[in-house]
This record gives structure tokens, sequence and C-alpha cells, in this order.
């Protein structure tokens, strides 16, 4: 049997580095989002377990993180654990976590009923 190896053409790059979108939030400081891999929901819950991957508005508040690239430059990486995921959103903070979730919904359609009903009761 033969092995098979995807790559990606230079076009696909182009094309995939094009899609990056780039948001500031009230403070300046700028946010590349990319759609994430599709292992990287998977993993997310891996990382969860599975009790609080039940949890639906957790789950909906967390999952915009997947698309979060950089902020300012500066590298995000796929949280490894839940103290990853707590230091993302605390270096986040209010301005960007909501900042964050708009332009998840607006760019890529990840809009959550339960994240919105979770924005409602605040």
């Amino acid at each position: 049997m033969s092995k098979v190896t995807l790559r990606e053409t230079p076009s696909e790059q182009l094309i995939k580095q094009a899609s990056d979108i780039t948001v500031k939030d009230a403070s300046g400081r700028v946010f590349t989002l990319k759609e994430p891999d599709v292992f990287a929901p998977f993993a997310l819950v891996k990382v969860v377990g599975a009790e609080s991957a039940e949890n639906h508005v957790y789950m909906g508040m967390i999952l915009p993180l997947l698309y979060l690239s950089d902020i300012d430059g500066d590298p995000v990486f796929l949280p490894k654990s839940e103290r990853e995921i707590e230091a993302t959103i605390r270096r986040l903070g209010n301005e960007g976590v909501r900042t964050l979730r708009k332009a998840v919904e607006a760019h890529f359609g990840a809009a959550s009923e339960e994240v919105e009903k979770a924005e409602i009761k605040k």
C-alpha cells in the first residue's frame, strides 16, 4: 500500500494567510484570528474533560479561544491545560474576550446561543 502525503500548494498557503483576520480591542491590542485545525475542538474537549465538555455554556465561552492565533504578534497556542485556558482569558480581560467573541461570530459564523444567553445575563 502506498503512503499518501497531503501538502498545501503555494496558492493554498497564500489563501490561508489571506483568510487570517485581525481585529483591535478598545485598548489597541491587535488580535489575529484564523480558523482552527479540525482537531482543535477535540483537543480542547480532552483538556477540559468530559464533565466540562458537557457544559454547553462553558464550552461556548471558551471555543472562541481556538481562533486566536496571536496577540500583538505574540503567538497564542492551543491550551494544553485548564490553567492555560484561564491564563489566556485573564490576558484578554473583559474587553479582549468581548472583542474576540464578536470577531469570531462576525468572521467565522461561530455564534452560540448559549454564549448569547450568558451575555444577556451579565
